[in-house]
């Protein structure tokens, strides 16, 4: 069994107590009738992770909430499946939010190294000088200048407004759905005229924008 900390028994105490309805007051008059100097701060800094919780206590904390011993001691020091619930999700939002902040450094640095090739081929001097026709046709072939222009920061806030204006049903379908909504098929891609980067469904054409977003709702439909 892995061990728990002082929050997670904490949370333990906290759920124990609630369920057994006896309030923290309650329970620190019972704790002190049993030689322990509680008092209601002692069951909050418990209960919040700001006190460990010593082994004789757990055992007259479990008497107190009429636990028997051994059941009552492996719900205290196991961790609940809500909280590995809650745990899980956390621990994903803020791998999402790295991974978010990971991306937008690296599109904004490799942005830049697009940006500087395009002002080097478009140099005066240079856009007469052979020297550089590799480089002014790969630019070319990998339609760079589009690149460039369709990722500034103006640019990029907008489509992350038109990536928060996809409905949560839509995101939620793990496949396609009666109406050809498929969640992986939901993506920033270039339009039909290749002249813009927008949010669209590529399977069915369905295009998501913030400005299509009616005055009383909010962008964020979850």
């Amino acid at each position: 069994m892995a061990q728990l900390s002082n929050e997670q028994i904490g949370q333990n105490v906290m759920n124990l107590r609630e369920s057994s309805g006896m309030s923290m007051d309650k329970l620190a008059n019972v704790m002190r009738e049993r030689g322990h100097k509680w008092t209601r701060v002692t069951v909050f800094n418990i209960e919040h992770g700001e006190r460990m919780l010593k082994f004789q206590e757990a055992v007259d904390l479990l008497d107190a909430l009429h636990l028997e011993p051994t059941s009552g001691m492996k719900r205290l020091m196991t961790e609940s499946e809500e909280y590995r619930l809650v745990q899980n999700e956390v621990f994903r939002v803020a791998e999402d939010l790295e991974d978010l902040t990971n991306a937008i450094f690296s599109l904004r640095m490799h942005r830049r190294h697009l940006d500087v090739y395009l002002k080097v081929i478009n140099t005066p001097v240079n856009a007469v000088d052979h020297n550089y026709d590799d480089l002014r046709q790969a630019c070319e072939n990998l339609d760079v200048e589009f690149w460039v222009r369709n990722t500034s920061a103006a640019k990029i806030i907008g489509l992350t407004r038109d990536l928060l204006a996809v409905p949560l049903e839509d995101l939620l379908a793990p496949s396609v759905t009666a109406d050809g909504i498929g969640r992986d098929d939901i993506g920033i891609f270039k339009d039909e005229n290749h002249t813009k980067l927008e949010v669209v469904n590529e399977m069915t054409g369905k295009e998501y924008r913030a400005d299509n977003v009616g005055p009383d709702e909010s962008i964020i439909k979850d």
